[in-house]
């Protein structure tokens, strides 16, 4: 299996030494989660700001996580892995694990 995976942050978590490791935990935590039974784990994550110069100015700075890894399941069956990386993507956009409840939502529809 090989994934990459993309996300703007905003500067002040780009620059807290702790974002390589908790962007990875969201790879590994997913796996674990998922059952996904796997060897060779390998990757890297990188912190990235864009700036825009010249007719670009305007669109000012951002800066992103971008996580690559690959590992190797320990079986044919994949539908472990398919859904650890669904739920990587989730990690990765800023959305709540499926077992956590949106408190603000709730108090809106009462």
């Amino acid at each position: 299996m090989v994934c990459q995976v993309n996300s703007e942050l905003e500067s002040e978590i780009a620059a807290d030494p702790l974002l390589g490791p908790v962007a990875w935990s969201w790879l590994t935590d997913a796996l674990d989660a998922h059952g996904a039974a796997h060897h060779t784990l390998s990757g890297t994550v990188t912190r990235a700001t864009t700036e825009g110069f010249g007719t670009k100015s305007a669109e000012g700075a951002t800066t992103e996580v971008e996580m690559r890894a690959s590992w190797t399941p320990d079986s044919e069956q994949l539908s472990a892995h398919v859904n650890a990386w669904l739920t990587l993507l989730a990690s990765a956009s800023g959305l709540p694990p499926l077992d956590v409840a949106d408190i603000a939502r709730q108090r809106s529809r009462s």
